[in-house]
């Protein structure tokens, strides 16, 4: 097991590993390989006015986009306020780290 890693997480790893593989591998009578032949179909769907497709393609280009919540409200006597923002640092799609940034604020 990597290090990072949860322990029990080996299954994911190694199916991914099989994904990778597979797509890599060229397709049967042709030299394309299965992952351009993946693209490719995901994109004529999108193309197609498939809802799912179009999201999934403007999620691999250009991210997922980020929620925000606001809030409003009035508050008598002490608040807490606890912000979390978890921030995991990726190369190639592996993860390097998870960083846990909290802050405590008290307002009275």
């Amino acid at each position: 097991m990597s290090a990072g890693r949860p322990k029990g997480s080996t299954a994911p790893k190694i199916m991914k590993d099989a994904l990778i593989l597979a797509l890599n591998r060229a397709a049967e009578g042709d030299d394309q390989k299965q992952i351009n032949r993946v693209a490719a179909m995901l994109v004529e769907k999108a193309a197609g006015g498939d809802v799912q497709a179009i999201k999934e393609v403007f999620d691999r280009v250009d991210g997922k986009a980020h929620q925000s919540i606001d809030l409003d409200a009035t508050v008598s006597g002490q608040l807490k306020v606890t912000t979390i923002q978890l921030v995991a640092l990726k190369v190639d799609d592996e993860p390097l780290a998870l960083i846990d940034q909290s802050s405590d604020d008290s307002t009275s």
